[in-house]
């Protein structure tokens, strides 16, 4: 894969992994920093058999086209954990598409040579690639999964899974982050890895073949989703208490309708559903420690009472908190 500026051609990034991501140790690691007159790059590597993972951040002084060529036939699961940007592949069909901060995609490439046009100054993605002989072992015999995509691959023709992205759900956000904060080493860690993205890979099919989103007016505006954004941090930074929905409005600029709409066309989720959804994953990282009781799990997470914690969580998972804590 080679990243060139497009307007003055200068290469950026060039990057040659093995065939079908092998690795002679079971699995590869490399690290990239880049400080460059259009802002820093920061890029994690991983690879192993059939899996290639990518993932960092851009800051960006300035917008930028930045042309990509990449020569070896992948399906990827795309994250945009934040930021927005615009791809334009050559000779494809699908033409230009956008995503926006916390929207995911799956797209299929026999090689291609495009553009990506970068607004946003503050930019982090997540990619997963899967090589062609590493899909075809789930695509045989589910072709209904793919939604047509699986005939387009045969073809050797780009393919998007579908034109609308879906947003990234807290369980993905809880993988990703997983994912990027893994500190295992050698076999543990690509087991870990796999095993995860596998999940991934399972939510993201369930959600694209359980919605079908339809076009729509948005009550969004430019700078609205950096509020979202912020809106969503204020949940993430505080499990307990982070306050109604009139004063986190309040707190990140916009009116409480707009808050409310919009996030939950931006994350197809309340914010309140969110946040829920991030306390039952916490308390569930906390019992799978077994450093904490159930009470002391509940009082970590906000709950005053433990009863209600146990009924919420067994709502949630299926299980009682307790058998997580043995």
């Amino acid at each position: 894969m080679r990243l060139t500026d497009d307007d003055v051609q200068e290469v950026l990034l060039e990057l040659h992994l093995p065939p079908e991501f092998a690795a002679e140790n079971g699995i590869g690691e490399s690290h990239v920093q880049l400080d460059h007159r259009l802002g820093n790059f920061s890029r994690t590597q991983i690879w192993f058999d059939g899996i290639h993972l990518s993932y960092g951040m851009v800051a960006l002084n300035q917008p930028v086209r930045i042309r990509v060529e990449m020569d070896t036939p992948v399906l990827e699961m795309h994250f945009s954990l934040h930021g927005s940007f615009r791809s334009q592949l050559t000779g494809s069909s699908v033409g230009g598409h956008t995503y926006n901060h916390q929207q995911h995609n799956l797209i299929y490439t026999p090689g291609f040579e495009g553009r990506f046009e970068i607004d946003s100054t503050e930019n982090q993605l997540f990619e997963v690639n899967f090589s062609e002989s590493y899909v075809n072992r789930f695509i045989a015999g589910n072709e209904k999964l793919m939604r047509g995509m699986a005939e387009q691959m045969a073809r050797r023709e780009i393919a998007l899974l579908s034109r609308h992205n879906r947003p990234i759900t807290p369980a993905m956000n809880a993988l990703i982050r997983d994912i990027m904060d893994c500190r295992k080493t050698g076999l543990m860690k690509r087991l870990f890895l796999e095993a995860k993205v596998l999940e991934l890979f399972m939510l993201q099919l369930e959600q694209f073949n359980t919605d079908v989103p339809t076009e729509r007016d948005t009550c969004l505006k430019t700078g609205d989703h950096e509020r979202l954004e912020a809106a969503k941090a204020l949940l993430e930074g505080d499990l307990q208490a982070p306050g109604s929905l009139l004063s986190i409005a309040h707190q990140v600029g916009l009116n409480d309708y707009k808050l409310k709409r919009g996030f939950k066309e931006v994350y197809g989720t309340t914010l309140f559903g969110y946040w829920h959804d991030l306390r039952m994953a916490e308390a569930r990282r906390l019992l799978c420690e077994g450093k904490k009781a159930v009470g002391e799990v509940a009082d970590a997470i906000g709950y005053q009472n433990p009863h209600h914690f146990t009924a919420a969580f067994k709502k949630k998972y299926g299980v009682l908190p307790s058998q997580l804590n043995r």
